[in-house]
Order: structure tokens, then C-alpha cells, then sequence
């Protein structure tokens, strides 16, 4: 497996790298559907708009039933509640080990609302890391490059070149994102995103986050 030699800052990708957000927003996004609109969204819905930014999402998600987002967000909000996004067991460790070596930062296209009420109810080193770039931070998204410009902004200002930067993620659009960007990229399989397919594009992968340790 490859070593990279001269990384000085990782960017994780939150949901479905750190996060086990699938598995935990699928069946909130269910609930929300019977509960307040008697609507069974069907999976394939929710596949084709998954990796949309945070509102584009649901507005996708629940156009039939109500086209107020605001009433939308606030119900997901109390029914989030009832499903408690987890990370992934090694994520704490992971990012403690990795902290004491490089800048690490996260980039999700979540709210900065969101994201803090999320990681409030974690162990994760939250007031360690160097930055959170969240969907306020940026009108762009993956696989579009210039997702990352505001975090690269930040660390070339500390005098870290792109050449210097590693993103961690959980999808093609994350590899196409970093690479097109001129950052290093290593995926994490089997969250969303088949071993297969990132060995069949030649993706350097590991299968889980304490995987990385034998690398960085």
C-alpha cells in the first residue's frame, strides 16, 4: 500500500467517513415521511439525491408533500433527536493519532447548525481540529473541485501547499473532488462505495479508519 510521505494536513469527509450517517439518516428520513406526511419514500429516492448539498436534499426528498423547507428542516430536527448520528468506533482514536502529526480538518455539506448539534453528542477531539468547512462556507459541492478552495485557503496560509493535502473519503464524487483539486485522496470502502469499484479505477483505499495508521 502506499505511503505518503509528504502530507502535512487531512480533510475527512463527515458523512459515511467519520460518521455512520447512512445507516442512522435513511431511517430518521423514513420517519419523518410517515410520521408527519403518511409518505413511504422509497429507497431509490433517497439514492438518487443522497449526495446532494443539505437542503437541495430534502427539498428533493419531500417536494410532494410540502414545499415549506423550513417546516421540513424543523420537523427533521425534532426527529433527529429520536436517531442519534454515531461515529464510526475507530473514528476517535483515528483522528487523535492523526492530530498529533497533521492539521486535520473536516468538510461536510451539512448546515454549521447541523454539524454542531452533531458532534456535540460524540467523543470525537471536535475542539482539536484545525477547522469544520460546513455548507456555509461555500456555494460549490462535490465532485466540483472548488469545494475545497476555502479549506485550502486556510492552509496555504499556514504554508501548506495542495501538493502537501490528503482527503479522506467515502465516494467516487470525494475522489474526483480532492484529485481534480490537486489533493491526495484515499477512500474508505464498503461504507457507501464497493472495494471493487475504487480497485477497478486504481483508487488507493483501506477498509476501515484504523487502516490509515499504516499508512500516514
Amino acid at each position: 500500500m502506499e505511503l505518503i510521505d509528504s502530507i502535512k494536513a487531512v480533510l475527512f469527509d463527515l458523512d459515511d467517513t467519520l460518521m455512520q450517517t447512512r445507516n442512522t439518516k435513511v431511517k430518521a428520513i423514513k420517519t419523518l415521511g410517515l410520521r408527519y406526511y403518511n409518505y413511504e419514500i422509497p429507497d431509490e429516492l433517497i439514492d438518487k439525491h443522497w449526495e446532494t448539498p443539505f437542503s437541495s436534499f430534502y427539498e428533493n426528498i419531500f417536494m410532494a408533500v410540502d414545499e415549506d423547507l423550513d417546516r421540513i428542516l424543523e420537523r427533521r430536527e425534532m426527529i433527529s433527536e429520536e436517531f442519534r448520528n454515531q461515529p464510526y468506533a475507530d473514528a476517535k482514536p483515528v483522528l487523535t493519532y492523526l492530530l498529533a502529526k497533521y492539521k486535520v480538518g473536516i468538510i461536510t455539506t451539512s448546515s454549521r447548525k447541523a454539524v454542531d448539534s452533531e458532534l456535540a453528542h460524540t467523543d470525537l477531539p471536535v475542539l482539536q481540529l484545525d477547522f469544520i468547512q460546513t455548507a456555509e462556507d461555500t456555494f460549490y459541492h462535490k465532485p466540483d473541485p472548488k469545494v475545497f478552495d476555502p479549506s485550502i485557503e486556510k492552509l496555504i496560509a499556514q504554508g501548506i501547499k495542495r501538493s502537501e493535502i490528503l482527503h479522506i473519503g467515502d465516494s467516487l464524487n470525494d475522489y474526483m473532488a480532492a484529485t481534480d483539486a490537486g489533493l491526495h485522496f484515499i477512500g474508505i470502502a464498503g461504507n457507501t462505495t464497493p472495494e471493487t469499484t475504487f480497485t477497478r479505477k486504481n483508487i488507493q483505499f483501506v477498509l476501515t479508519l484504523s487502516d490509515l495508521k499504516a499508512i500516514l
